[in-house]
This record gives structure tokens, sequence and C-alpha cells, in this order.
């Protein structure tokens, strides 16, 4: 369960929040299935947010602002970022097997060795989007905007991709 005092900081003051990640790195973040009755972060500002190393497995964070927030090497595994706002985002690294990315915006993100097993990313907007060495298999690309985004090394075994980018 979520540690309610994480999530009443994160909610507070993203500027304290990342103070205080920034003198406790090592801390654990548990803000694991997140979102539940009072401790929703759904549609939440959460832009810039040090979210580093957090555990999010589980978490309703649809409609939430996380532009240009770090979340490498979180666990976001069976998360919901539906139509989440993730402009800028690094999630270098990080954990989000059947992630729920449907209609999120992903401008310019950063999935670099990500593990995006079976994630769902229909009509997710991926321009400039950066999937260098990240495991897509089985993961929905379908109807997403994929213009100029990298895709050197990435694992797309299985993975339903635009028509476009399908190699049939």
């Amino acid at each position: 369960m979520a540690n309610p005092q994480h999530l009443a900081m994160l909610k507070n003051n993203i500027h304290q929040w990342n103070q205080w990640r920034e003198q406790n790195p090592d801390q654990p973040i548990d803000l694991t299935a997140a979102c539940l009755d009072e401790t929703n972060l759904s549609g939440a500002n959460l832009s810039g947010a040090n979210l580093s190393r957090a555990y999010l497995t589980g978490a309703n964070l649809s409609q939430v602002n996380l532009s240009g927030a770090n979340l490498s090497i979180a666990y976001l595994i069976n998360a919901d970022l539906t139509r989440a706002n993730l402009t800028g985002a690094n999630f270098t690294g990080a954990n989000l097997i059947k992630i729920n990315l449907s209609q999120a915006n992903l401008d310019r993100a950063n999935f670099t060795g990500t593990e995006l097993m079976r994630a769902n990313l229909t009509g997710a907007n991926l321009y400039q989007t950066n999937f260098t060495g990240a495991a897509l298999s089985e993961a929905n690309l379908s109807q997403t905007n994929l213009d100029q985004a990298t895709l050197t090394g990435a694992n797309l075994w299985g993975a339903i991709v635009p028509r476009e980018y399908s190699h049939n």
C-alpha cells in the first residue's frame, strides 16, 4: 500500500518533494496502488517531479501531468496513465510491464532501456520519443504518432504497430 506521508508530500508541493528526494536519494518511495480513495493522484499536476526508483505498481495516474518528470528505474507495472501528459519525461530503465499509456502525450519522452512488455500505447503521441533498446514485445502501438521516434535496438516482437512501420 502507498506510503501516506509520501503521497501527502508529493501532492502538497513538487519543489519541496524534489528537495526532499535530493536529500534522501536512497529512501524507498512506495506509491504502490496509489490513487485509491483519499490518495487519488488522478489528474494531479506532478510536472517535474523526481519519482526515480519509485514503486507505482497498480497506480491510477490517469490524466496526471508528469511532464518533465524523472521516472527512471521506477516500477509502474499495471499502472494506468491513460491520457497523461508525459512530455519530456524520463523513463530510462523503468519497468512498465502491462502499463496503460493509451492516448497519453509522450512527446520527446525517453524510454531508453525500458521494459514495456504488453504495454498499451493505443492512440499515444510518440513524436520524437526515444525507445532505444526498449523492450516493446507484445505492446500495442496502434493509432500512435511515431513521427521521428527512435526505435534503434528496440524489441518489437509481437507488437502491434501502425501499418507504415510494419515489416510485411
